[in-house]
């Protein structure tokens, strides 16, 4: 055994002595009737009753008597008042017996009734105790505890022991059944159906301590007597043993031995060394961790994307939040053991119930457990509501009757679901749905197109606020586009806004910037003083000179013919240079008088130039071709235009032939070639024909039939005459060649191989081939050391050795081979042998040696020649098969001599096709006939052309070179009568034109020097002046007047250059005329300009100073709003935000330009997407339980089992079906499970169990699963839990570590009273939660809370407890009516003997105040401690009673599975109600005016987690019925956490608030909301950003304006936090959902960026109405009220030392009053012991937790020696009115405080 399974062993062994309990303390086998928790009875007979109970009926039931009533005359005289009689003596006196001994109980009898020594309303009182434990019992454990015990036995403690105990023996389980006669409540019991108990803990004790075997319980029929019988038997000689005939009904729990049974490992299967409980890797897992895990302290897992990846097609009955989906994708997809943390309100049940679904999905088989009932129950009804409940089995331990598990299963084999078609095509249009959801939320929140990285989002919110800063101007606004908005940067942004607030305020004290001003085209950078007066200077200087240029600039126009436009200083001084460089280059020699009329009709004289141009290249091209005519031709004038068409017809038929055509002697040399040819070709084609004419040969004249000839004749010549012998007519067929070839390749294969193994091995005698193939095998296991002891091997040696030549040694290697290609050789020859080549195509049996087939593969290839040439030619001449040498001789002697004629024909045709290259392009080429035409058609052409030739082309031309003569001399002939005719050229030439023989060059260059005037840098009047007349003359005449005009422009220049010294200065715009258009009117213009700023020189300063500020912005590309700023179209004050609205307008609609998606979006559409998604996600969801039914159903295959004549031999579905039809089935369900598990798994796939029911039901490794999921296992212990992980595949824990931890609350059912057990019993653990929680890292947690319908009523847990880590959503009204948290705090209640009469009947009240006015709402009442709740228990009782509608308002909410409950804080988990009522019980004892600082178990360790609990139990409303203010819990260092919680929770119910905590009210965190705000806040409505407590807030929420405390509305964006949720199905139906549930409904307004961006004005309008209406239509359902109310004697009064002694007398007196009406009520328990004055008190201190205290309280002296301290001393005051298990604080001057813990009460009485 390994040291982990050794210890594991251990820490099982550990487990179950933890269990295991066969001490005194264990009331199994130390058994003592208490009041309150058992019922002896004085008749009833054991067999009788167990006859009636189970036997004769399942329904009957037997009656719980008690004494008859005596008459009032019989009645007695005690204290001084008539009372009834002691009820033993009244007994006696009525005939009744008072022995608990049942007498004649060994015999038969009929009494089956029972009756116990009590009055009739006192044994109610005991009944109802009994009931509440007993139904307390099923909700905790699921398992019922109520017994009626049959018979009971004693025995001594140990083997001679005076000590007695007692035990019970047969135990019937049974519930209380009551009814109401005469004002009083009878009782009555029966049988409940589970298995009859067995004691298995005095089974064991008498085992282990006395050796003795206790007979078994017959699993059928309980023979009672003999039962008995058999006991007396056994222990008829053992002293001190006694079998005793009683009956008690009891309060029993037998779960422990269960789980000690089922946590044995040797009841478990082994499968070699492992065992399946020891080695489970899960339970390995549980107790040592996973290999893989670091150690890392606690944490929690991130949330998964659910949408993407495996989780989103897990199959969802119910919603899942994106908590709830992580979890079940960490379960299904991930497959982890998990650890899910649900804190209350999460959605644990809803979560499960996914789970369980979509693993009945997937075939898998499910075992959830949960100890309370409640926990099972909510899931099983929702899997009902899925329509999956036919799948579940329940085998709770309350619900295990074996007749109802039959029924269960009987119905699930009849149940035949129909499958929801539609749900694959919706489900389709869901995710089409969903991803657009998605899309726009991502890409409404996604960073694109700036570098600010905000979303769009918040960039369209942005521009709305800056927006709304502007009074106007807004459309003209939104069309500017800030050209770099979507790359520049925040802090350029910044510096960009700062510029434009300055430049709006410089401009304020401008007042302007536009022509009117004196400057305006003046912008100096900066002025100082003094450099006013230069400008002045400057101005005046100008006055001077600017007269002179006005008369200059006037001379010039004259000169010219007209005004000037476009002269600078730099061109006036270009045009000078350029004039006087013309007079001084012009070639004055030149015709350049010529130049006018050049130019006359066209300025450019481009049509001069295109004339002169033309002519010149005729008369070139004349004179260019007379070198072609004198190539070629004798004699020019011979030519004539029809001589020269005839050459070229000629080239282009040779062309056609492709002829090549040269000079003279080659044309001849060609048509001698061609003519000689075809002669040949002819005489031969005719030879031919009258050869084939005798021979009947078709012949159609064409190259390839003499070609087809040539082949034929060759065979013919060549006939292979030596082979003849050997023909055949299989020679003849096809495939005959490729054959015989394969075979001759085949021959010579097997030739060579047996050749090369003949040279070492005898191959013509060979073993049989099965023996060779035997050694060939043997041979190829390799040749290992060992085969020689191996006798195949040796046998497969010896064959190989027997065939070799030389005995030489070898390898077995090289023996393989040898004996392989012997198989090889073998298959050859066969292969040879078989070939059907033989038969097929030599027609010769094959021989037994090779045999030469060359002279048929001849003789095969001739054959087939001559077949392929008979069919080419279409003559058959010639019959292979008949053919003889004879016949051959006679054809070659006549085919010899035609062989001639016919290569004769086909060398000519080839002769002319190379001559005429292109002749077989002709159609019909191929004929000789054809080749012959066409040859005569070239050749006479050729011979028609010689006689011209001869006379008029020289010799050594070729034929190209003359035709290319004869069409140049043709040209020069025409070109001269065109030159001849040309009167244009004459015009401009005038004297220069002299025919073809005129020379245009100088004329050409005349013109050039007109034209090159254009490329003067000229004016268009200048170049105009020096082409209209002589140039020189006119050039001379410019000069002169233009020098003035440029000597003025030169002053202008110098002005220009000394103003720009001080800044930019824009001559045109200051003097309103440009220089460039007219320079008369620019240069008066400049005069006036000078003339003003000499009179304006003081505005040069104020002027500066705005041009600065306005530089910088046009630095940084602000010109467009400045401009609109000079135009008064925008204030200064409202500069900035119009350029941040234009910012990020531009990015906003650069995002439209390059998203399509978000141009298309509208609110509208987007709207009736989400709806639309909303109605399918709902539908699915609603249809997938019936998918899921439909494939369990269709996909369940039940093991059919075993038959047998005995019901033991039956198994699977064979026993069940001979089960379900019985009406009292006998076989107990644990044998039922065990053999017909397979089936009943295959049927019911989900099993629903407490940890007590599978180890009762569940025999050990018989049934498994694939998953176990258990629930509240924060209070299960691992001793619980172990047996149940150890049949599942997969662990799923589901639990919340701060609610209540397992408790020994139901030890008091197994445990005897003497140990000391307190009322409460609740000793901490560590739970199966805390275990996983350690190992399977991280953990899941739920976050979304669902249940309350006020946030108040969950924000304190979610504070204190949870770290605000819970997502909580808001409501719209206040608290302190019908929802959140009230207060009511009781003045005069008095806390006395663990109970509080004034807050019991004020809770009675309120349950009468809630059945009258909120009967539509559940309810539950909560207490501290169990006295109480059985105080206001009996008290309310008696209430209702004279409430009309009570028993209605009970019946209807427990029909709802909700019934009104009284519970203790510790039994409250799990349980939700509408409303729940809280009474505190703790508060001042009587006369005393302080409250003691004890408070039971919320003081201990842990304490928080029962309070967390409990404030979290309400959907609606809590009310706290309390005797306590705040400040009358004292706090201080040494406080528990508990008790800090409790005083904390009341100053919040008194206040409202938390600490350190805002509900509301956050600063608004997104312009969105700024900018709806500002704007509500105009319209008069009073809005609250952020609305929450915790998790999810509200946009923004409008208050309504006449209901203070509520909500007119909520709005809200698409903003981050829409973004947030992790799936479309949180963003866009469950929170909505959520909120609408809380009273939002119809009251949400969204707001999509994108529209709102759009059209601002429409949006808010809409919302505007929207509100309108809301206020007009819609009224709050609840009013707010007072969360603290104070009633009572000294209520809301301060408590003077004066008054607190007066009350403390009342007190005393109220008290005693209270005292008789609570013991009226009450019965006395003897676990309910609460420290009084005379006690002995047990104790440790924690710091000593092994040092035992023991103190005596009394009213006398100390004795601090004998351990007496007086009432009044500081530790008596600690310990009084603590109860076991308490912890106490010792708190001594100048010390630090001592915690005690309460261990033994000893009562004064006792001792």
């Amino acid at each position: 055994m390994s040291d982990s399974t050794s210890s594991l062993t251990s820490a099982l062994e550990q487990l179950r002595l933890k269990l295991l309990d066969l001490t005194g303390r264990n009331r199994l086998i130390n058994f003592k009737h208490t009041a309150g928790k058992s019922l002896q009875f004085v008749e009833g007979h054991p067999a009788a009753i167990y006859q009636k109970l189970v036997e004769a009926n399942n329904k009957a039931s037997i009656s719980v008597l008690g004494l008859p009533e005596p008459a009032r005359r019989d009645w007695v005289e005690r204290n001084g008042r008539l009372q009834r009689p002691e009820p033993r003596e009244w007994a006696k006196s009525a005939g009744v017996s008072t022995g608990y001994d049942i007498s004649g109980a060994g015999e038969d009898s009929d009494e089956s009734n029972v009756r116990a020594l009590m009055y009739p309303d006192d044994l109610a009182k005991h009944c109802r105790k009994i009931e509440r434990e007993a139904t307390l019992a099923i909700e905790e454990t699921g398992a019922n505890m109520l017994f009626l015990v049959l018979g009971f036995l004693e025995f001594p403690d140990q083997r001679d022991s005076d000590k007695t105990f007692t035990a019970p023996l047969i135990s019937v389980p049974v519930s209380l059944q009551k009814k109401e006669v005469a004002g009083i409540q009878q009782f009555s019991l029966q049988y409940t159906g589970d298995d009859i108990s067995e004691n298995l803990s005095l089974r064991e004790k008498l085992r282990n301590d006395f050796g003795l075997v206790l007979p078994e319980l017959a699993e059928e029929q309980i023979d009672v007597n003999g039962y008995f019988a058999e006991i007396q038997a056994i222990i008829k000689k053992q002293p001190g043993f006694a079998l005793k005939h009683r009956v008690s009904l009891c309060l029993l729990s037998f779960s422990n031995m269960l789980l000690v049974r089922d946590l044995d490992p040797t009841k478990w299967p082994s499968n070699g060394d492992e065992n399946s409980l020891i080695d489970h890797p899960i339970v390995r897992e549980v107790f040592e961790g996973r290999a893989d895990d670091g150690g890392a302290g606690f944490s929690l897992a991130e949330e998964h994307l659910v949408e993407e990846g495996p989780g989103a097609s897990i199959p969802l009955v119910y919603d899942a939040d994106s908590s709830q989906h992580s979890a079940l994708i960490d379960v299904l997809s991930l497959k982890k053991n998990l650890v899910i943390e649900g804190p209350p309100g999460t959605g644990k049940s809803q979560t499960i119930t996914n789970l369980i679904a979509a693993c009945l999905a997937e075939g898998k088989k499910v075992l959830f457990v949960a100890e309370k009932l409640a926990a099972l129950e909510v899931v099983k009804n929702r899997l009902s509501l899925a329509g999956l409940d036919p799948f579940v089995l329940e085998l709770h331990s309350n619900k295990t009757n074996k007749k109802r598990v039959l029924e269960e299963i009987a119905k699930r084999t009849t149940f035949r679901p129909n499958h929801p078609n539609d749900l694959p095509r919706l489900q389709q249009q869901l995710e089409a749905h969903r991803k657009d959801l998605k899309a726009y939320t991502d890409l409404i929140n996604s960073i694109a197109h700036n570098a600010f990285g905000l979303t769009l989002h918040q960039i369209m919110w942005r521009a709305e606020k800056h927006r709304q800063g502007l009074s106007n101007e807004e459309s003209m606004l939104s069309q500017i586009n800030i050209s770099d908005a979507t790359q520049i940067s925040e802090f350029e942004f910044g510096r960009r806004m700062d510029c434009l607030g300055y430049l709006g305020s410089q401009y304020k004290s401008v007042g302007g910037f536009d022509a009117s001003c004196t400057f305006w085209g003046f912008y100096p950078e900066r002025l100082i003083p003094g450099d006013e007066v230069k400008l002045t200077q400057l101005f005046e200087a100008a006055d001077g000179w600017g007269q002179a240029l006005v008369d200059a600039s006037k001379h010039f126009s004259q000169v010219l013919g007209g005004r000037v436009h476009n002269l600078s200083l730099a061109f006036s001084g270009e045009q000078l240079a350029v004039l006087k460089r013309l007079l001084e280059t012009a070639n004055q020699q030149l015709p350049l008088h010529l130049i006018p009329g050049f130019f006359e009709d066209d300025e450019t004289g481009a049509a001069a130039a295109k004339t002169i141009e033309a002519f010149a290249k005729q008369v070139e091209q004349f004179h260019s071709l007379e070198g072609a005519v004198k190539a070629a031709l004798k004699l020019e004038s011979s030519v004539t235009k029809s001589g020269a068409d005839d050459l070229k017809s000629l080239k282009r038929q040779a062309d056609s032939l492709g002829a090549e055509l040269g000079t003279l002697n080659e044309l001849r040399s060609l048509h001698q070639h061609l003519v000689e040819t075809a002669g040949k070709l002819s005489a031969a084609n005719m030879a031919v024909i009258s050869f084939i004419g005798g021979k009947n040969i078709p012949y159609d004249g064409s190259k390839q039939k003499l070609e087809q000839l040539l082949s034929f004749t060759d065979l013919i010549l060549d006939a292979p005459e030596e082979h003849f012998h050997l023909q055949t007519p299989g020679l003849t067929r096809d495939g005959a060649v490729q054959a015989i070839d394969q075979l001759l390749a085949l021959q010579a294969e097997w030739t060579e191989l047996e050749k090369e193994l003949g040279d070492s091995l005898y191959v013509d005698t060979l073993p049989h081939e099965g023996d060779i193939k035997q050694a060939i095998l043997t041979l190829r296991e390799g040749d290992a050391w060992y085969r020689i002891f191996q006798g195949r091997w040796r046998k497969a040696v010896g064959l190989h050795k027997a065939l070799q030549r030389t005995k030489l040694k070898m390898p077995g290697q090289k023996r393989l081979e040898q004996l392989e290609k012997i198989i090889k050789l073998l298959g050859l020859k066969e292969q040879w042998k078989s070939s059907p080549t033989w038969t097929q195509f030599i027609g010769l049996p094959a021989p037994a040696t090779p045999s030469p087939l060359e002279g048929y593969l001849a003789l095969a290839k001739w054959n087939r020649g001559i077949k392929v040439a008979s069919e080419d030619i279409q003559a058959v001449l010639i019959d292979p098969i008949s053919f003889t040498a004879d016949q051959a001789r006679a054809l070659r002697r006549e085919f010899s001599a035609v062989k001639l004629e016919i290569t004769t024909a086909i060398s000519a045709f080839k002769s002319i096709n190379e001559k005429l290259k292109r002749l077989s392009e002709f159609s019909g080429s191929h004929l000789i006939e054809k080749v012959m035409e066409k040859t005569g058609e070239f050749t006479e052409a050729l011979e028609d052309r010689f006689e011209w030739l001869e006379l008029e082309a020289r010799s050594q031309a070729t034929f190209t070179q003359v035709v290319t003569g004869c069409d140049a001399a043709l040209e020069r002939s025409a070109l001269k009568s065109q030159i001849q005719a040309n009167a244009r050229v004459k015009t401009l030439l005038g004297e220069l034109y002299l025919g073809v023989d005129t020379d245009c060059a100088t004329a050409i260059e005349a013109l050039s020097f007109g034209q090159s005037i254009d490329g003067l840098n000229l004016s268009p009047q200048v170049k105009y002046k020096l082409r209209s007349g002589h140039p020189i003359e006119t050039c001379r005449t410019l000069i002169a007047a233009l020098e003035d005009v440029h000597t003025g422009l030169q002053y202008v220049e110098n002005l220009i250059g000394t103003m720009s010294q001080f800044g930019t200065f824009e001559m045109d715009t200051w003097t309103g005329a440009p220089a460039d258009e007219d320079l008369e009117l620019f240069v008066s213009a400049l005069h006036g300009a000078v003339q003003k700023a000499v009179q304006d020189q003081d505005l040069l300063i104020p002027w500066s100073l705005y041009i600065t500020r306005r530089k910088e912005a046009s630095e940084l590309t602000l010109n467009e709003f400045v401009e609109l700023l000079e135009k008064k179209r925008i204030k200064p004050d409202e500069l900035t935000d119009a350029y941040a609205y234009c910012t990020y307008s531009t990015i906003t609609r650069e995002a439209f330009r390059n998203i399509p998606e978000l141009g298309r979006f509208t609110g509208l559409k987007h709207n009736q997407i989400r709806d639309e998604f909303k109605r399918l996600d709902r539908e699915i969801i609603s249809l997938r339980g019936k998918a899921i039914a439909y494939e369990c159903s269709r996909k369940a295959s039940p093991p059919p089992g075993r038959s047998g004549a005995r019901v033991d031999d039956r198994t699977e579905m064979v026993l069940l079906n001979y089960l379900m039809p019985q009406q009292r089935p006998r076989m107990p369900v644990r044998k039922i499970l065990t053999r017909a598990g397979g089936s009943i798994q295959a049927l019911k796939p989900c099993f629903m169990m407490g940890p007590q029911a599978v180890a009762q039901y569940l025999a050990p490794g018989v049934i498994k699963f694939d998953l176990v999921i258990m629930d509240e296992a924060s209070q299960l212990k691992p001793e619980e839990a172990i047996g149940s992980v150890a049949r599942g595949g997969q662990l799923v824990v589901v639990g919340d570590p701060k609610q209540l931890p397992p408790t020994s609350f139901f030890s008091r059912m197994t445990q005897d009273g003497d140990g000391g057990d307190d009322h409460f019993t609740t000793t901490d653990a560590e739970s199966i939660l805390d275990v996983c929680s350690s190992h399977f890292r991280p953990t899941r947690s739920l976050r979304w809370h669902y249940r309350s319908q006020h946030h108040s009523l969950i924000a304190f847990s979610n504070h204190s407890f949870y770290r605000g880590n819970l997502i909580i959503f808001p409501s719209p009204y206040g608290q302190g009516g019908k929802l959140g948290v009230r207060a009511v705090y009781l003045a005069d209640a008095i806390y006395e003997n663990q109970t509080n009469l004034r807050e019991a009947k004020r809770v009675v009240e309120a349950v009468v105040e809630h059945i009258a006015t909120r009967p539509n709402e559940s309810l539950g009442i909560v207490t501290l401690n169990i006295k109480q709740r059985d105080l206001i228990a009996e008290l309310l009782e008696e209430r209702l009673k004279s409430v009309r509608g009570a028993d209605s308002y009970r019946d209807h909410w427990a029909v709802e599975g909700q019934p009104l409950f009284i519970k203790n804080l510790e039994n409250v988990q799990g349980d939700e109600r509408d409303a729940i009522v809280i009474s505190t019980t703790f508060g001042k004892p009587a006369g005393s005016s302080a409250v003691r600082q004890n408070f039971g178990p919320i003081s201990r360790q842990g304490g928080w987690r029962r309070l967390n609990v409990l404030f979290t139990r309400a959907k609606k409303s809590i009310a706290i019925y309390t005797s306590l203010r705040p400040e009358d819990i004292v706090m201080d260092g040494t406080t528990p956490d508990g008790t800090k919680a409790l005083r904390n929770y009341l100053e919040y119910a008194r206040t409202g608030s938390l600490t350190t905590y805002e509900e509301t009210d956050r600063e608004p965190d997104s312009d969105f909301e700024i900018s709806v705000m500002d704007m509500l806040k105009l319209r008069g409505y009073e809005v609250t950003p952020q609305l929450g407590v915790a998790g999810y807030r509200i946009d923004i929420a409008v208050k309504h304006p006449d209901a203070p405390g509520s909500y007119l509305a909520a709005i809200e964006c698409d903003g981050a936090s829409y973004h947030s949720a992790l799936s479309v199905r949180d963003r866009d139906r469950i929170r909505q959902e959520i909120l609408e549930s809380l009273g939002w409904r119809g009251r949400i307004w969204r707001i999509w960026s994108t529209d709102w961006f759009r059209t601002p004005r429409q949006e808010t309008e809409k919302l505007i109405s929207f509100l309108e209406d809301q206020r007009s239509s819609w009224k709050p359902e609840h009013a707010s009220g007072d969360s603290w109310i104070e009633e009572g004697q000294g209520a809301g009064k301060p408590t003077s030392r004066v008054i607190q002694e007066v009350e403390q007398v009342e007190n005393t007196a109220q008290a005693e009053i209270e005292r008789e009406a609570i013991s009226s009520v009450l019965i006395d328990t003897e676990d309910d012991l609460e420290i009084e004055v005379g006690d002995v008190i047990r104790y440790v201190d924690l710091a000593k937790p092994n040092d035992v205290l023991t103190v005596q309280i009394t009213s006398g002296k100390d004795d601090f020696s004998n351990g007496i301290v007086h009432e009044s001393r500081p530790l008596a005051q600690a310990l009084i009115g603590a109860v076991v298990g308490d912890e106490v604080v010792l708190h001594l001057p100048g010390t630090t405080a001592r915690n005690f813990v309460v261990k033994e009460i000893i009562k004064s009485s006792q001792s």
